[in-house]
């Protein structure tokens, strides 16, 4: 039994097909985020995030104006109580090879994100700390969110719009 050979226009067609979609696995990565699964942004940049109430990109200065540094602190104290209270989830590894997991609410009672490994230049060595001398347990390490939660509870800055008319109206 033969198989009827196939006619030129599904031949080009498929084959487009199949360019289309290696070009869109190769492309996707680099342009958009993993919306809604797990922690799929670094903590650093969702502090900045808040910060400055957008996505910064990777070679922009997170501190542009007065009071970020400040503001930073902030948010981090706040992010460490939305965690604790359960309406935040930052996820963490404990160990270099492990998974990513959410860290529970109730470690929050006695750790805190260290500030310090936000203001790292590296965004994955973000960890945790103990807040007290108390504090037992894991420290957690390459912390991440997620970032429709982050958007969700920082809603992003709007840019205003800045007209200018190619003419002299009102100069």
């Amino acid at each position: 039994m033969s198989l009827m050979p196939m006619p030129d226009f599904w031949k080009w067609f498929f084959g487009a097909v199949l360019l289309v979609m290696a070009v869109a696995c190769f492309i996707r990565p680099h342009w958009s985020r993993k919306r809604n699964q797990g922690g799929d942004v670094w903590l650093r940049e969702a502090v900045f995030y808040a910060v400055r109430g957008r996505w910064l990109s990777e070679t922009e200065p997170a501190f542009t104006e007065d009071g970020q540094f400040e503001r930073s602190s902030d948010i981090v104290q706040g992010m460490r109580q939305l965690a604790r209270d359960g309406r935040m989830t930052i996820w963490g590894k404990i160990w270099e090879n492990s998974t990513f997991d959410p860290i529970p609410s109730e470690y929050w009672v006695i750790h805190q994100i260290s500030l310090l490994s936000i203001l790292n230049d590296q965004p994955s060595d973000t960890k945790t700390e103990k807040a007290t001398y108390e504090g037992i347990g894991p420290i957690y390490k390459e912390l991440r969110a997620n970032s429709t939660e982050i958007e969700s509870i920082w809603e992003p800055k709007r840019e205003k719009l800045k007209l200018r008319l190619p003419f002299g109206i009102g100069s």
